[in-house]
């Protein structure tokens, strides 16, 4: 289309030289002379309708106003000045002709023909009395503002000018200089008649551009004949110095070439540009000027603040008619996005657009038109990071009257990626949108759900595999942009994922119902996720019925804010040690650091503890403070095992209070702890018996494992056993989670003491043994809690008792007990068990000795296999006074079974020794002993 214009321009030219030549030649006439004889020159060339205001020529000029010529006003002007002098007049000369703002209008057929509407007359035929156009100008003819339009079958184009023209006659070429806000140029050119045709012929000798989007040099010759014929025109024009603010070519300024060449039906042309490591090459071709082809490439390109180092090839079909243009083959720009665009580009999504160039593809068929409503656009576009990742938008842009909107299937890919310092591999996203342009303000929706997986996101040491995530349309736009500010929203249905954290690479398994996150870019932020599920298999935990909230103000230099709350948090297995707890708190995340205010809640809120604390994100390690608040048990109200169910029926009843808290920290050496915890008058019922008063502190120093520092002491007031101790002290250290080494032990035990050797338990080993030092069992004591009717004595005994615990059951080889001096041992019940009542002779004499025996030396030996009997050896020695004058008498019972009948059994099996069965079978003698 510009062709068509500067041949306008040639005809308007063609105009304003005849107009200065009529005026010229009635200068000194009146003004009715001066209309009358340019009416009449127009006349003979078939323009009728003709219309000015002359004015009384002066000594210094004349000026003719309001020229309107042609029934549909093909030309008008404002003003035509002549200017001179009366001497020079004299003499035939005339100083400077001055046209003010002219106007030309003409059309352009869709076949490439031009029309000057009711001025064709005057360029197709030659004047009434035979002779030829007087072309030629008298003075120099300067024209200010002029301005051509060209009605086309597209619409109305006009090309102005915002400056001065001016023409200088000669004998030679005609020479035109142009004098622009932007462009200057010196033309030399020669207009005439052949025929029913008129041709101009020139050269541009000095062109200079000087707009702030592009500047240089042009110079060449250029052709052009029309009118009477087929119009045609041609130029060669050499470039040079190009520069632009908006395109930069190579690193240089671009010199180069422009060829056109139009004629009826045909137009071709090709813009070639060069300069130091970059090009652009441009062509155009066409059967006919309603049907053309632009083939363009280039490399070394650069649009300021955008791209840099660009490649771009193509090819495109224009349709003037449509104004449409369709793209013949596809359409590649590729190139490194410019530090300023990535800069406006929010922080998550700038390493994606780094460290390699960016590719642009619009495929064959895409195309772009311009309609009564504004701009539509349809096709397949693609945005890709080579190797990296891929954005597919299909669709089309339709224009509305207030706003354009957009439907488009989009699809990204990503082999890998990194965003707000993740790195994804195998993403995958399909999304339907919807988007509306206009009235100062851009939306996005998502129109229906929007599958997103992503094959492994990573994150130091966080490791996600298998994310699936359904995004869902929501009630406010995916994104939305105006003059406030751009706004977000997205939502996301049930999702899953599984993968490992942390040094020792812990898998873990989350999941969630919903989630959605919204917010304004450098203002305020929300994300909230519900229904969320966490489980940690290897270390055994799991957290369910998640909810978290996130409030973050980029505007506020306060931190981001996270509410959280977990509805259990408990142990896996089907035999959890510890009882599930309710978790609810704040965190407050910074770009290096989480702080956290957490409150857990156990067995329905009866059991409270705070932790408070910091995580550095940069280095990996934390510490907080815990707090555990007075646990108070009683029956019926809280219990142990309602916090650790592991203890089953072990503690029953409890009473007394359990306190605690301390400093937790945690590094990639591990987790280190210093908390102290204390036993108040615990007391309890165990399946050995009840305990009673237990008393204590005990400080943890490791909590994975489990571990203490040495020199942990807890007391017992009592353990009322079927053997009741007393004054329990233990003074122990745990290590390893496994290894409890007691340093000492003692307590108290039927009036004795009770020493257990330094020795150290291996928790998780099948087997431990121990020893226990026994002195002062008191002999009256240690009857009276055997029970048995009518058993008394006095005495002590001491020993040693080894002891093996494997099983939850005790074992003992070998122990001893032995009296510490001599003693009396007297069994005499009122009525004797029904099982020595018909014991015979040997029983009864046996109970006659026992009813008071002294004894020299009483040895009891236990010994007892885990899960079998305690078998006890009794061996006593001594005498009776009353019994057969004191003769020595020794008991070696092997007895088993319950205490209470241990003593029964022996007895019923008893059998004297033989010295007192001869005596009792010789013949009496005199008097002999009778047994008491």
């Amino acid at each position: 289309m510009s062709s068509r214009v500067r041949t306008a321009a040639k005809v308007l030219l063609g105009l304003l030289a005849l107009l200065a030549v009529l005026g010229a030649a009635v200068l000194i006439a009146a003004p009715f002379v001066i209309e009358r004889v340019v009416t009449s020159e127009l006349e003979k060339r078939g323009i009728e309708a003709v219309e000015m205001q002359a004015g009384t020529p002066g000594p210094g000029g004349t000026t003719v106003r309001r020229v309107r010529i042609g029934q549909d006003e093909a030309f008008t002007a404002d003003e035509l000045r002549v200017e001179y002098s009366l001497p020079a007049l004299a003499n035939g000369r005339i100083e400077r002709i001055r046209l003010v703002r002219p106007r030309l209008r003409l059309r352009i057929s869709d076949t490439g023909e031009v029309s000057f509407g009711s001025l064709d007359p005057l360029f197709g035929s030659a004047p009434a009395d035979g002779g030829a156009p007087q072309l030629g100008l008298p003075a120099p003819l300067e024209i200010v503002d002029g301005a051509i339009t060209a009605a086309t079958p597209t619409g109305d184009m006009t090309a102005r000018l915002e400056g001065a023209v001016t023409l200088e006659p000669g004998a030679g070429p005609l020479r035109i200089t142009l004098d622009g806000p932007w462009l200057s140029a010196v033309a030399e050119l020669r207009m005439r008649q052949e025929g029913a045709g008129f041709s101009v012929s020139g050269r541009l000798v000095d062109g200079h551009m000087t707009h702030p989007l592009l500047s240089g040099s042009f110079a060449g010759p250029f052709t052009a004949a029309f009118g009477g014929g087929t119009p045609a025109m041609s130029a060669e024009l050499s470039l040079s110095n190009l520069r632009s603010p908006a395109l930069a070519i190579g690193t240089t300024a671009a010199t180069g070439n422009l060829s056109a060449w139009y004629e009826r039906g045909r137009i071709a042309g090709d813009l070639r540009l060069a300069a130091s490591r970059g090009r652009l090459e441009l062509s155009l071709l066409g059967d006919t000027p309603q049907s053309f082809r632009v083939a363009f490439s280039g490399e070394g390109l650069g649009v300021a603040e955008a791209i840099s180092d660009a490649r771009l090839e193509g090819s495109f079909d224009v349709d003037p008619a449509a104004r449409a243009a369709t793209l013949a083959e596809t359409a590649t720009i590729q190139g490194q996005l410019a530090p300023e665009w990535i800069e406006a580009v929010p922080a998550a999504l700038r390493p994606a657009l780094t460290e390699g160039p960016l590719s642009l593809t619009a495929d064959p068929g895409s195309a772009i038109s311009y309609g009564p409503s504004g701009l539509s656009t349809s096709g397949r576009l693609t945005i890709a990071k080579p190797d990296s990742w891929e954005l597919v938008l299909d669709g089309s842009v339709s224009p509305q009257p207030a706003a354009s909107s957009a439907i488009a299937q989009m699809q990204l890919s990503a082999r890998t990626v990194t965003l707000a310092g993740y790195a994804l591999t195998k993403l995958s996203l399909q999304a339907p949108i919807a988007a509306t342009f206009g009235t100062g303000r851009t939306e996005i929706r998502l129109t229906g759900p929007a599958p997103l997986s992503i094959g492994a996101l990573e994150s130091g040491a966080i490791r996600m595999v298998g994310v699936t995530v359904s995004l869902q349309p929501h009630e406010q736009p995916l994104f939305a942009s105006g003059a406030a500010g751009s706004d977000f929203a997205l939502r996301a249905g049930a999702a899953k994922t599984e993968g490992r954290f942390g040094q020792d690479r812990e898998p873990f398994a989350l999941a969630w119902k919903e989630a959605a996150v919204q917010g304004r870019p450098g203002a305020m932020l929300t994300a909230a996720i519900s229904g969320g599920r966490i489980a940690l298999p290897r270390l055994g935990w799991e957290a369910d019925r998640l909810s978290a909230r996130l409030e973050a103000d980029d505007a506020n230099p306060a931190p981001a804010v996270v509410t959280v709350d977990i509805g259990r948090l408990a142990e896996m297995g089907k035999q959890p040690r510890l009882a599930p707890i309710a978790v609810k708190g704040t965190l407050y995340p910074t770009d290096t650091a989480i702080r956290f205010d957490l409150r857990g809640l156990a067995a329905d809120g009866q059991a409270t503890a705070t932790v408070k604390g910091s995580h550095d994100l940069t280095r990996g390690r934390g510490s907080a403070s815990l707090i555990l608040e007075p646990l108070r048990f009683a029956p019926g109200k809280l219990q142990p095992v309602a916090l650790v169910p592991a203890l089953g029926d072990a503690v029953r009843d409890a009473t007394g209070t359990l306190s605690g808290g301390g400093k937790v920290g945690w590094s990639d050496k591990g987790l280190m702890s210093d908390l102290e915890f204390s036993l108040e008058r615990v007391g309890f019922l165990s399946p050995a018996g009840p305990v009673l008063g237990m008393t204590g502190t005990v400080r943890l120093n490791g909590l994975a494992p489990l571990s203490t520092p040495p020199g942990q002491r807890i007391t017992i007031d009592a353990l009322q056993a079927a053997v009741p101790v007393s004054d329990v002290a233990l003074q122990f250290g745990l290590s390893e989670g496994r290894y409890l080494a007691i340093e000492e032990g003692r307590l108290n035990l039927a009036g004795g003491r009770v020493s257990i050797a330094p020795h150290t338990l291996d928790l998780e080993a099948e087997r431990n043994e121990t020893t226990w030092e026994v002195a002062e069992i008191q002999l009256p004591i240690l009857f009276d809690l055997i029970g048995l009717d009518g058993l008394t004595g006095t005495g002590r005994l001491a020993g040693t008792i080894p002891l093996a615990l494997e099983k939850g059951d005790v074992a003992f080889r070998g122990a001893e007990l032995e009296s510490q001096e001599p003693g009396v041992l007297r069994y005499d019940p009122a009525k004797p068990p029904s099982a020595l009542q018909g014991g015979g002779e040997s029983v009864g004499l046996a109970l006659a000795a026992l009813k008071n025996f002294h004894y020299d030396r009483l040895t009891l030996k236990l010994d007892r296999e885990i899960g079998g009997e305690t078998l006890v050896g009794l061996h006593i020695a001594g005498k009776n006074p009353d019994f057969y004058g004191g003769y020595p008498v020794e008991f070696n019972l092997n007895l088993s079974g319950k205490l209470d009948q241990i003593l029964v059994q022996g007895l019923a099996g008893y059998r004297l020794p033989e010295t007192i069965q001869d005596q009792l079978q010789k013949p009496s003698a005199g008097s002999s002993p009778s047994p008491p």
